[in-house]
């Protein structure tokens, strides 16, 4: 073996301690926290050096099992998958996370992804005023109705916006005048059921878009905790389960994390490399409801693959 190989080995295997240790402060700083979204494919990267270092019997080794042991705790919970068990009678519903991306002009593929997911309530993000006038028409025979933030004042500096589509009648959900998610209540198997379409900045360096993507997460707890009844968020929250602020979101809400049991099914990006992409869009649910399953979309001409939920209400729900 060269000597070179060797260096770059134990540099390799070095700069893996280095980052998993600095992701620990990934909860502090912005920039730290970027990286703590990619933890499982560190944790692969690791796994590989170990085993190279371990077969040559290099000094690599120890490095790189001290990069795997500190990566483990925050990603091994989501390396699993299946669906989860519930009740035969437990009513059931599907849910559909959809970022249609602002610059994808497909809007049959897009009307097509929504209708072939036979979702009962529908999240879309990235709609622009004219797209959405051109995509209700196909679909507002089984989506009759619609909540849209393409006149909120997020819309206004992106240009685009979230809408919540049902079949059933939703009434605009708010508690404030501030910034805000998009937020209605449907009735659903007899229970009123909030809905929530959240869509907050992927920025880490920006400290305005950083600043309100803090806002509106807070404002989704603010809006949940004021709902009496079942909750949905449904998000592309431009964050892994395995980022800080991501398990910090859960623990606020004081909700189940699906991805725990259901694992992590990569939403972006489409196309080849998506098997290493990183999951990114989710629907959460309070515990009146149990996500049992995801099942992932094309994307419609999107940059996401569109995420389509099944959701089981619980034994802690009650009829409206």
């Amino acid at each position: 073996m060269s000597r070179m190989f060797e260096i770059v080995l134990a540099l390799t295997a070095g700069g893996l301690f280095v980052v998993s240790i600095l992701m620990f402060l990934g909860g502090s700083f912005s920039a730290i926290e970027v990286v703590t979204n990619f933890r499982p494919h560190l944790l692969a990267v690791a796994v590989v050096v170990l085993v190279v270092a371990a077969v040559l019997h290099r000094p690599a080794v120890a490095l790189s099992l001290a990069a795997i042991v500190a990566l483990s705790p925050s990603t091994l919970p989501y390396l699993g998958s299946g669906d989860v068990a519930v009740s035969s009678d437990a009513p059931e519903i599907t849910v559909l996370q959809y970022n249609t991306l602002y610059l994808n002009d497909d809007v049959r593929s897009i009307a097509d992804e929504v209708l072939q997911s036979q979702a009962d309530v529908v999240a879309l993000h990235e709609m622009t005023d004219d797209r959405w006038q051109d995509l209700a028409p196909l679909i507002e025979e089984e989506y009759p109705f619609h909540v849209s933030g393409l006149d909120e004042p997020l819309a206004e500096v992106r240009r685009f916006a979230s809408i919540l589509l049902s079949r059933s009648p939703l009434q605009a959900f708010s508690t404030d005048e501030g910034l805000a998610p998009i937020a209605a209540v449907t009735q659903l198997h007899g229970h009123d059921v909030l809905a929530v379409a959240l869509h907050p900045s992927p920025s880490r360096t920006d400290g305005v878009r950083i600043a309100q993507r803090h806002t509106l997460l807070q404002a989704t707890r603010e809006l949940v905790v004021s709902h009496d009844g079942p909750a949905l968020v449904i998000t592309d929250l431009n964050i892994t389960p395995t980022s800080p602020e991501y398990q910090d979101f859960i623990a606020q809400l004081g909700w189940v994390d699906p991805r725990r049991d259901l694992g992590i099914a990569p939403t972006f990006p489409v196309g080849i490399l998506n098997r290493v992409g990183i999951a990114i869009d989710h629907v959460l649910a309070s515990r009146e409801l149990s996500v049992t399953g995801y099942q992932l979309g094309d994307g419609g001409g999107s940059d996401h693959r569109s995420l389509i939920a099944s959701v089981a209400f619980g034994s802690e729900s009650s009829p409206a």
